[in-house]
């Protein structure tokens, strides 16, 4: 499709590929952005280009590529709709790794300006201001809304803010957090593959779903079984106990923060 764009067979495929990373990655994004991204990658591969030595001829056909390919509504059209395939798994892929971050063993690491869907590039792409007055209103915002209505707004980074909120709220309150024993979970066939699970002593369950795609929504029956005891998640409100279908778990929200409600 943008075979077009190329001139005298630059940019390699290589670049080419990384190219089309970064779009699915990041997009939208504009020609700019991606420009500046693809430069700093070519001269510090050094292999048509580098920061002594620079090759003019390559770096002016790999801008020309991604301005054309960019300006192409075939391509755009096509990698829009490529991308919107992957939006909902990987906003759950986002709160699955950002649950896990902060509560795992150790001390979770939050760049300010993370709080939502971050899709910035390298330096100086990352450098650009923090717009921490609509996180302060997103987060009043949310104090009303049910975890429904929390996920329907995904596109604004709403529920991974949220979840930061809830679960380092949870965590201030757990004094003993730090020296909570890690011990696995595992869910049940047919779809046990699907779960990441784990305990934090007798305080929390942290469970999150994975290999979104290929799981399409069927659960099929599978279940996790539950410490003994009444487990409350932290973002629904709901109370689970002993076996718990994982489409029930992640009816309202797609993963979940247990918390003892008999053993606070």
């Amino acid at each position: 499709m943008n075979e077009c764009h190329r001139r005298k067979n630059f940019p390699d495929r290589n670049s080419e590929y990384l190219f089309y990373q970064t779009l699915v990655g990041a997009w939208p994004l504009t020609v700019e952005r991606v420009q500046l991204y693809m430069e700093k990658a070519a001269l510090e591969s050094g292999q048509h280009t580098n920061w002594l030595q620079r090759n003019q001829e390559y770096e002016k056909a790999l801008q020309n590529f991604i301005s054309e390919s960019l300006r192409d509504p075939q391509f755009t059209t096509d990698l829009e709709a490529f991308t919107g395939t992957l939006a909902n798994a990987a906003a759950v892929n986002s709160l699955a790794q950002t649950l896990v971050k902060l509560t795992a063993p150790g001390v979770p690491d939050i760049y300010q300006g993370c709080e939502l869907w971050d899709r910035s590039l390298v330096d100086p792409d990352n450098r650009r201001p923090v717009d921490f007055t609509s996180r302060q209103s997103l987060l009043e915002e949310a104090k009303s809304l049910s975890p429904e209505k929390i996920w329907e707004r995904r596109a604004e980074g709403l529920p991974k803010l949220w979840l930061i909120q809830k679960t380092l709220h949870w965590r201030k309150s757990c004094h003993d957090f730090e020296t909570l024993d890690y011990q696995p979970l595992f869910a049940t066939p047919p779809r046990g593959d699907h779960v990441f699970a784990f305990v934090r002593g007798e305080k929390a369950i942290v469970v999150v779903p994975r290999f979104l795609l290929k799981l399409n929504g069927m659960w099929d029956q599978t279940t996790i079984k539950l410490p003994e005891g009444r487990w409350s998640d932290e973002f629904t409100g709901e109370t689970f106990e002993d076996k718990v279908l994982l489409e029930t778990l992640f009816r309202r929200f797609p993963v979940a923060l247990l918390v003892q409600k008999d053993n606070p």
